[in-house]
């Protein structure tokens, strides 16, 4: 049987060759994925099965082909959480934890959530866990997205506290009125070449329009109507896209309140609330 330092070696050459960012990191989590165990007992068993060493050499071809990490395993963290992901939905970024931590700030205040385009559910789930006494509706518009995100819930525990519904943004949704909308919805440019990794991503959860913009008008249009008064909505956003989206909203009766930026200091999440009247 093949030597697991040996196995190691082979699989780092390789995605090191394809200019794989973090060969080593990947590598282990490729055989300790195929071998089903930690990286920690993988290195007290001196051999690996054959069959492990080909399941190995495999994923490592998908990856040299682009295909994302988490695909290959199955799985991606989020927000110190572990979900199921597939090709049906957009994997989790860590930019995304920006409007996570966004939210969160107003815990205190939330019962329900209304979560637009809710892909593998790690928005709205990461929230529920995190507010255990809030309710939350998913919707989006993949019934194939919608199965992942009801897998990621059970996992997680929260199903008895989210309905899933399949819906193009408002469109199959009652009058009920939310504490929060947040989305981190499509937003890049139809005519924008996308990074090969990005290929295998669902391009419905990526892509929104000729102007990268038109996913920010849809939610903007009705979200007054399914807003409690005194509610937020939460968008992530691209890069420089902060002054167009202000201005869709500003038009539709909303007020910019706070804006958030990520790690790399890119401004990535921004809160409206409705306009006083007075």
């Amino acid at each position: 049987m093949p030597k697991t330092v040996s196995i190691l070696h082979i699989l780092k050459k390789k995605l090191r060759q394809a200019n794989i960012s973090s060969p080593e990191t990947e590598s282990r989590a490729i055989l300790c994925h195929v071998s089903k165990m930690r990286y920690e007992k993988l290195l007290v068993e001196n051999d690996i099965p054959q069959a492990h060493f080909d399941a190995a050499l495999q994923a490592a071809k998908r990856r040299i082909n682009g295909e994302p990490l988490a695909y290959i395993l199955g799985k991606k963290e989020f927000f110190s959480l572990e979900f199921l992901v597939n090709p049906d939905v957009l994997i989790p970024r860590p930019e995304t934890e920006t409007l996570i931590e966004a939210a969160l700030r107003k815990k205190n205040v939330i019962s329900n959530i209304l979560e637009l385009g809710t892909g593998s559910g790690c928005i709205i789930i990461t929230l529920l866990k995190n507010i255990p006494n809030a309710q939350g509706v998913g919707v989006d518009i993949s019934q194939k997205a919608l199965q992942v995100a009801d897998i990621n819930a059970s996992l997680h525990k929260v199903h008895n506290r989210l309905t899933l519904l399949l819906s193009n943004w408002y469109s199959n949704l009652h009058s009920k009125q939310f504490d929060i909308i947040i989305s981190n919805p499509p937003y890049i440019k139809k005519s924008e070449t996308l990074d090969r990794t990005l290929t295998f991503e669902p391009a419905q959860a990526l892509l929104s329009g000729t102007t990268g913009l038109e996913s920010y008008k849809a939610i903007a249009s009705c979200a007054k109507q399914f807003l409690k008064c005194t509610g937020s909505v939460f968008v992530e956003i691209g890069k420089g896209q902060d002054v167009e989206i202000k201005n869709i909203f500003e038009k539709e009766g909303f007020q910019i309140v706070n804006e958030f930026q990520d790690l790399a200091s890119i401004n990535r999440c921004l809160e409206f609330t409705s306009k006083k009247t007075f």
